[in-house]
């Protein structure tokens, strides 16, 4: 999987799944935005809930995630659970991340 294509995946796992702050994933509410990236990734619900995230392909997870990095101008999780942080801010930033990788050669 490429970097954009798990970031368009993290997108649909929040928009379809739900968005949370202060956990990777809460079961019945959703996932942060480094949960879904993490789930874009092939980990499970269940590993992230016990805090394990080994993903298979850990290039284009890394360049996925300095794409939101670039976006967010910040660590992830401490952007994700900014105070006043919304589900539709997160979702226009994976997609800002993802329009970068259109940009890249």
């Amino acid at each position: 999987m490429t970097p954009r294509q798990l970031l368009a995946r993290a997108r649909a796992i929040i928009m379809e799944r739900g968005w949370t702050q202060w956990a990777y994933y809460r079961r019945n509410e959703g996932f942060c935005l480094t949960g879904a990236l993490w789930s874009a990734a092939g980990v499970s619900d269940e590993s992230l809930v016990n805090g394990i995230t080994h993903v298979e392909d850990p290039t284009a997870f890394k360049t996925a995630r300095a794409e939101l990095r670039e976006v967010t101008g910040s660590l992830l999780v401490a952007w994700n659970d900014t105070p006043g942080r919304t589900r539709d801010e997160v979702v226009a930033a994976l997609a800002a991340a993802e329009a970068l990788c259109l940009e890249e050669p």
